[in-house]
């Protein structure tokens, strides 16, 4: 082997590195920039919990942006902006607005990632095959079942669906908001009454 080729081939290995810290950083500098109106949403929120003077312009600052935050965020910290703006909306006074904020926390939907489903499906898959003595021919069959057994099919699917959400800590937390949310408001989560329901 030609040692000119060895020190080329640990040239490009040495730049794909560096091309890929690169694009690591950008991201990182990306989820930054998104995160910075949350921060900053709660960083006004706190100060004008404090301050005497300023509290109504501080809130009002504070409520944008979580507003813009609630555009740019998902899943949990999206439900975060949710609150934040709904309690700016409660210390200024608007019902109505707070109201239609807290409407739409409950009414996100789970924040469950493609990981947390395939951990979900993998795990249940292998829960079948291990109550079954006969393996993959038995669990197919219990398949075929719940195909034509609604009740048993939809259960199925609802533990999964809860399976995903207790593999994952953001889908976990933002269901914690979410419950608590709904027992404050009255309202239920939209995502949980459809899964009771059956409508996925």
């Amino acid at each position: 082997m030609d040692v000119g080729a060895i020190f080329s081939a640990a040239e490009a290995a040495k730049s794909v590195a560096a091309m890929l810290g690169v694009i690591d950083s950008l991201e990182a500098k990306v989820d930054r920039l998104i995160q910075s109106e949350l921060n900053a949403g709660f960083r006004n929120l706190d100060q004008a919990c404090v301050a005497e003077g300023e509290r109504d312009s501080l809130l009002r600052e504070a409520r944008g942006c979580f507003n813009k935050a609630v555009s740019l965020e998902r899943g949990f910290r999206r439900g975060l902006a949710l609150l934040g703006c709904a309690v700016c909306y409660h210390l200024l006074g608007d019902a109505v607005n707070r109201r239609r904020r807290l409407d739409e926390l409950v009414e996100l939907p789970p924040a469950i990632g493609v990981a947390a489903k395939s951990a979900a499906l993998s795990a249940d898959a292998a829960n079948e095959s291990k109550r079954s003595r006969f393996g993959p021919f038995v669990v197919f069959c219990r398949a075929v079942r719940r195909w034509f057994v609604r009740s048993e099919r939809v259960a199925h699917r609802k533990k999964i669906m809860m399976d995903a959400v207790g593999w994952s800590s953001e889908a976990k937390s933002l269901l914690r908001l979410q419950r608590a949310v709904s027992e404050f408001t009255g309202s239920p989560v939209a995502w949980l009454a459809k899964l009771e329901a059956g409508q996925f």
